[in-house]
């Protein structure tokens, strides 16, 4: 009771006892002791805070009044000691016992101390469990959003310069940054997701028989960091029992969950990458241009294009004209096999400069002159002195495609001509071949050669792969009579008599400078070399903002060869190997004309290599090749053998590839061009077709020779089909974004299946689901409004035994509308599970 000295009216004044308090009150200067707080049911004027029950009495509790209340001033209580009240103290109190929380707060405040209301830990209905499913529904319609992304190739934007702005103050580069801020916003809500599964795994654990080991309660809140992989609690399970059966291995299931949980969060955050940030990659253009795409062909109507034997029906046209073999016709030789001899020349120059085994290429102007052929040539060592390979694209392929886009670009409109970045393919189910040319050449010394008996001469074998029979060199090839400073080339026809066999052969005669018995001689060195030729499958394609050239891919098995360029041979398509007739061989070979006269064009690159040398004789002639090594190096005669024959067997692998791809022209109107096919025909029915390669913008409509449209299937058809490069999202061909949108996959299902649990369980079965303890402090405070253990002994400062982790927890109802943590397999079977739809929040029971 609270009073004044100066008989102010006296404040009433409640106390809140503390349970755990042994609270102490004086009246008359004795000592009194509080009685227990039971858990009183609330009074007549108390006013219920929802329809939900509050837990039953099943435990008995003593006949209590409100025994603790503060009391009033009242004339019938004396001051202590008899004196008069203005001597008293301020405030008095009576002890009359504890009093209920209904007594203390008004009804509308019933049960809530510091400002906490009863809770059900195990709710029914949707309301009661929402929580369980937002962290899924969001993380799925999420990850449904970023995956069709790539199962729709969905492109982005081209590839921009870095200073380029794609929107208002952002660049490229800067949206991309943007786009790893939303794939780790991505990667956290499939976190939330997969924790959220867990957490209710374990919620189920501590309300079930079985509970969990002490070490496996805290794995939801662990899951990004997988710190519990390397904690003794992880493993504890192996040594836990049931404690409702006593097997062993009871928590498989969750241990499975957790890793699995773990492994999925871990693999989340590099996948949600990979799904969210596009890709730089090829895109298809359906349509690529306004008006639809007219069927597109080569003219072959008079030769074949890709033969078995070359011969010279191969040289342009059979009835040209044109017989490839006049040096002073400059048109003749450009559509000739020969039209590269000013590169081949000038390439050849070089060689001396340069390692063949690393290879040499030989860039080849277009007949349009907007673009380049590239003639891949490189050497390497084998058994034979001299061995070089080389591949290239026909002239009229790569004339068809550089002559399309121009012509698009000059006739068409469409997303192709506006893409920065376009590429142009001819269809892979198109039959598309290129010349393939392995040269092979042996050396033979001639030091005792007689310009007068030119018969003794070593005889010669052409050099062949496999195990075919030698063929002999015909003596008219080398067993001439000449100075011993000469030089000579010569073709040699082959009969084809199987694959083993070669397709052409070649000898030549170059002068050397050598030291025979301690004198230096002019002498003679003779060679003999076999090309194999072939058309080995490729794919071509063209793209025309970044390259200057029309390239290609190998499609066919390429074995034995000195080319170290990249193969596929998945398509299974087979080689078509070649037999060269002298005829189309002259044709590579043609006269070509010097100031000091006409050259057969080998012979004038092989002259390009001999000097004269009076070092060491007057007027030497030598024919010299390139030593790679350094300087100064003592190069011994085999050494020198060898380079001179790996030298000659590179300029004959690239001429003669060169050669293969001018057969039948050099893409030009009328005997190779490309064409569109027109839908309309000639007043006599015939067909027509519009070809690109003239001076006319629009190209030039040329009747085709034919009424019958069933001709068209002996022509060459090519159906370009266009992409564009840049950044989008891509599914197919590559094996990473796979992985990661598989990654992402699983977890829509896991998380799909749980909310499918989850509803059916409180809409289909009506159950009631466990939602408590959602984040550590209320594991905690549940921990702290708990009893102690004696098996939790010695763990203040820490836990380090495996019998400890592996000890059984789970939530119990310890007295009425209290839940404890047990620990132990007894206290878990003995105490009563938490109950559906009851609200908890009574401290436990002195």
């Amino acid at each position: 009771m609270f009073h004044s000295s100066t008989q102010r009216k006296p404040r009433p004044m409640s106390f809140i006892p503390d349970d755990d308090t042994a609270w102490q009150r004086t009246i008359d200067s004795h000592i009194v002791q509080p009685s227990p707080s039971p858990r009183s049911a609330p009074t007549g004027g108390e006013t219920e805070m929802s329809s939900i029950p509050l837990a039953p009495n099943r435990w008995p509790r003593g006949i209590h009044g409100n025994d603790y209340t503060s009391l009033k001033y009242s004339p019938d209580i004396s001051p202590p000691d008899g004196k008069d009240t203005k001597d008293a103290p301020l405030a008095s109190v009576e002890f009359r016992g504890f009093r209920s929380c209904s007594d203390i707060f008004p009804p509308v405040n019933a049960m809530i101390p510091y400002g906490e209301v009863p809770k059900v830990a195990i709710k029914r209905g949707l309301r009661g469990n929402w929580k369980k499913l937002v962290p899924h529904i969001i993380a799925v319609f999420v990850t449904l959003a970023v995956c069709q992304l790539s199962f729709r190739n969905v492109y982005w934007m081209d590839l921009r310069p870095p200073d380029e702005p794609v929107a208002i103050g952002l660049t490229q580069g800067g949206a991309l940054n943007f786009l790893q801020l939303a794939a780790k916003l991505h990667e956290l809500l499939i976190l939330a997701s997969v924790s959220a599964l867990v957490l209710h795994a374990i919620q189920a654990q501590l309300i079930g028989r079985s509970g969990l080991p002490l070490g496996m309660i805290a794995n939801a809140f662990e899951l990004s960091s997988a710190q519990f992989l390397h904690r003794k609690s992880f493993w504890s399970f192996l040594w836990s029992v049931d404690p409702s059966t006593g097997k062993g291995f009871p928590y498989m299931h969750f241990w499975l969950l957790s890793l699995f949980s773990t492994i999925l969060v871990t693999l989340a955050g590099p996948s949600s990458a990979i799904a969210v940030i596009p890709t730089l990659n090829y895109f298809d253009l359906p349509r690529p241009f306004v008006t639809p795409l007219l069927p597109y062909y080569i003219w072959n109507v008079s030769t074949e294009l890709w033969p078995k034997t070359l011969s010279a029906a191969s040289l342009n046209a059979p009835n040209s004209g044109i017989l490839c073999n006049d040096p002073n016709s400059d048109p003749e030789q450009e559509i000739c096999p020969v039209g590269g001899f000013r590169d081949t020349y000038g390439w050849a120059g070089g060689l001396l400069f340069t390692d063949t085994d690393a290879g040499a290429n030989i860039s080849f102007p277009d007949a349009t002159g907007a673009t380049r052929r590239v003639l891949s040539a490189q050497s390497c060592n084998s058994t034979f002195d001299g061995r070089a390979s080389a591949v290239s694209l026909n002239s009229f392929i790569s004339g068809a495609l550089t002559s399309y886009w121009i012509f698009a670009q000059q006739n068409f409109h469409g997303i192709a001509l506006e893409a920065a970045q376009p590429h142009i393919n001819i269809d892979s189910e198109t039959p598309i071949f290129a010349p393939r040319v392995e040269a092979l050449c042996n050396s033979y010394s001639n030091y005792n050669f007689d310009p007068e008996n030119p018969e003794n001469q070593t005889n010669m074998v052409f050099p062949s792969f496999g195990g075919a029979s030698p063929i002999q060199v015909p003596d008219w090839a080398y067993k001439y009579s000449r100075p011993q400073n000469a030089s000579n080339f010569t073709f040699v026809e082959i009969p084809g008599t199987g694959p083993e066999s070669p397709s052409l052969g070649a000898v030549l005669a170059l002068p050397l400078i050598e030291n025979i018995n301690g004198a230096w001689v002019q002498t003679t060195e003779n060679l003999a070399c076999s090309i194999y030729s072939s058309w080995i499958p490729v794919d071509a394609f063209y793209e025309p903002t970044v390259n200057d050239q029309v390239s290609y891919g190998i499609r066919g098995s390429m074995s034995d060869t000195c080319l170290d360029i990249p193969v596929d041979a998945s398509s299974g398509r087979e080689s078509i190997n070649t037999t060269i007739d002298i005829e189309y061989a002259n044709a590579i070979n043609q006269p070509i004309a010097f100031i000091t006269g006409n050259l057969p064009a080998l012979l004038g690159i092989y002259q390009r290599f001999i000097y004269n040398d009076s070092n060491y004789i007057p007027d030497g002639v030598i024919f010299k090749a390139p030593i790679p090594g350094v300087a100064g190096v003592v190069v011994t005669d085999d050494v020198a053998r060898k380079q001179r024959a790996k030298l000659v067997s590179t300029v004959l692998a690239g001429v003669v590839t060169d050669g293969l791809a001018r057969n039948v022209g050099d893409g030009s109107y009328p005997f190779s061009a490309p064409f569109f096919l027109l839908p309309n025909k000639t007043a006599d029915g015939t067909l027509q077709g519009r070809f690109v390669f003239t001076s006319a913008t629009g190209g030039e409509d040329e009747p085709l020779n034919t009424t019958n449209i069933a001709d068209t299937a002996k022509w060459l058809r090519l159906d370009p089909t266009f992409q564009r490069y840049g950044y989008g999202y891509h599914w197919g061909g590559s094996r990473t974004t796979q992985f990661g949108i598989s990654v992402l996959l699983v977890h829509l299902v896991v998380a799909i299946a749980h909310m499918a649990y989850v509803l059916g369980e409180i809409m289909w079965k009506d159950r009631g689901l466990p939602g408590a303890w959602e984040t550590i402090p209320e594991f905690f405070a549940l921990a702290v409004n708990s009893g102690p253990s004696e098996k939790l002994r010695n763990t203040c400062a820490g836990v380090s035994e495996n019998r400890t982790w592996s000890e059984p927890v789970a939530v119990r109802e310890a007295s009425e509308g209290h839940l404890e943590m047990v620990l132990g397999r007894n206290q878990m079977l003995q105490m009563p599970m938490a109950r559906t739809g009851v609200r908890y929040g009574a401290l436990p029971e002195t």
